[in-house]
């Protein structure tokens, strides 16, 4: 594969189970670049059996972007993650954050293209 994600209306499937389940309203935010970045390298401990990056690490190295301070003092109260591209055993990941309107925002790059734009809210 070329590391895509593929549209939902590509896809072969009952569309009927797709349905909201809440009110939520989720929108377009852009991804940080530039300053400092956190680099990553994907292992082989992150990898699920799809043999990409599993979503839940991608949210461990957000998460892991804050100090135990910053967490005791102004905890998670949501994140909304929006997973753009595949990543796999070996890749080198750059985090970057940036605060806009009360919110941290993400991003995580493999070269040039953004993997991972996460909003957390605090």
């Amino acid at each position: 594969t070329d590391g895509k994600i593929l549209p939902i209306k590509t896809l072969d499937f009952d569309k009927t189970c797709a349905t909201a389940t809440n009110d939520r309203i989720y929108e377009k935010f852009d991804a940080p670049i530039g300053g400092e970045a956190t680099v990553f390298k994907v292992s082989s401990t992150s990898i699920d059996y799809s043999m990409h990056t599993n979503n839940v690490e991608y949210l461990q190295y957000v998460l892991g972007q804050y100090s135990v301070e910053e967490l005791t003092t102004s905890p998670v109260l949501s994140i909304e993650a929006h997973y753009l591209r595949q990543t796999f055993e070996g890749d080198e990941l750059k985090c970057y954050r940036s605060r806009k309107d009360g919110e941290d925002v993400f991003a995580l790059y493999i070269g040039e293209a953004v993997a991972l734009k996460a909003r957390v809210i605090r």
